[in-house]
């Protein structure tokens, strides 16, 4: 609340200008000389309070008080002239003085509550002006340090979320983490698992705290050190600004995305292992199939060529023995076309059975043009 000092040595003056602060926001001190003035107000010279000062006193008068308020550094205070004299001289004295305003005397209530009112709105509006340059100033360094603190989660995400590797993955996590300035435990799972630190190798009580920590909640603070626990990924770190608890906030979140990014790389590695091993299995399926293929073919050709010997050299003997039984030529035509008739069904059995083969050389042929996709 600002002082309004009431400078007058008439009694009765003073209390008509205390009158006139009847009902503002301002805390009234009544001084009844020069000298009393510049001691009252000796121990605030940046202070930004109101000065009703007469001009003419005994002793010190109202413009040396001005002067010499002046010459000390009170530069804030508004300094408000009373004097009976209503000339160009003594308005422009005052003005050189140091003065703010001026009112005649005897002194209007109005016009004296309307100047201190005056000083009050400006005041407040300083109040306000400094308020908002000091929010300004609190966000503009808020946010130089969280874009210092966005880095590493940035430089994560771009380049740790290409690594092929868990142990990989563990390490940029490690590296982006500790950035911050602190000591790091890192546990990730999955088919291939990592446990890392940013001091080095990991000690056995280490492992102890990761193993703990992965049964927590998800984010959970105490003190100094905080974990943060995703399906495939814990981080453990220590040494938290704890006077500092905007950044902690922010540190949680961007470690939070971090960890959770490595959870979901480290999962989406271990289907990748998952179906390479799949499709190692199916290119090694389709070659011992393409070998069996190749043997049905090999073994059908061959059965093919010693059925059709056979064949020829069965017709030749049944034909010889034929002519020594002295069977009519219609018995042996007959006799004869039984045989070529079941020759014929070998033949065409023999037939589908390649039919078969080809397709299913046809199937090996495209399962090996799918195993050879990247």
């Amino acid at each position: 609340m600002l002082k309004v000092y009431v400078v007058d040595d008439d009694a009765i003056s003073r209390l008509t200008a205390l009158a006139a602060l009847e009902g503002l926001p301002v805390e009234p001190v009544e001084v009844s000389s020069g000298s009393a003035a510049l001691a009252a107000m000796a121990d605030s010279p940046s202070s930004e309070d109101v000065v009703l000062l007469d001009i003419e006193m005994p002793g010190i008068d109202g413009l040396e008080v001005c002067r010499r308020l002046r010459a000390t550094g009170h530069a804030r205070k508004t300094i408000v002239f009373l004097s009976s004299h209503d000339d160009l001289e003594t308005r422009l004295t005052a003005y050189e003085a140091g003065g703010n305003d001026f009112i005649v005397k005897p002194a209007d209530l109005d016009a004296v509550a309307a100047a201190v009112n005056l000083a009050v709105t400006l005041y407040e509006e300083r109040c306000a002006l400094a308020a908002q340059a000091d929010r300004a100033a609190t966000t503009a360094i808020s946010a130089v340090a969280s874009a210092s603190d966005l880095w590493p989660l940035v430089e994560f995400l771009r380049s740790g979320l290409q690594l092929r590797s868990v142990s990989h993955v563990g390490q940029a996590l490690v590296q982006a983490a500790s950035s911050y300035g602190m000591a790091v435990l890192v546990g990730l799972r999955g088919s291939a698992g990592a446990v890392l630190s940013s001091q080095g190798e990991c000690s056995e009580l280490e492992r102890s705290i990761l193993s703990h920590a992965a049964t927590i909640d998800r984010v959970f603070v105490m003190g100094n050190r905080m974990a943060i626990n995703y399906p495939n990924a814990t981080l453990v770190v220590s040494g938290l600004p704890k006077d500092d608890e905007p950044r902690v906030d922010r540190l949680r979140d961007y470690l939070s995305i971090m960890v959770e990014a490595a959870s979901n790389r480290v999962e989406l590695l271990g289907k990748e292992q998952r179906q390479m091993h799949q499709a190692q299995g199916i290119v090694a399926a389709v070659q011992d199939l393409s070998r069996t293929i190749d043997d049905i073919h090999e073994s059908s050709r061959q059965l093919h060529e010693q059925t059709k010997t056979i064949s020829d050299n069965m017709v030749c003997e049944l034909d010889r023995h034929l002519r020594a039984v002295r069977l009519s030529d219609d018995q042996q035509a007959a006799l004869i076309g039984l045989v070529h008739d079941g020759i014929s069904r070998i033949a065409e059995l023999q037939l589908r059975a390649e039919q078969t083969s080809a397709g299913l050389g046809v199937v090996t042929t495209q399962l090996k043009a799918l195993a050879r996709r990247p």
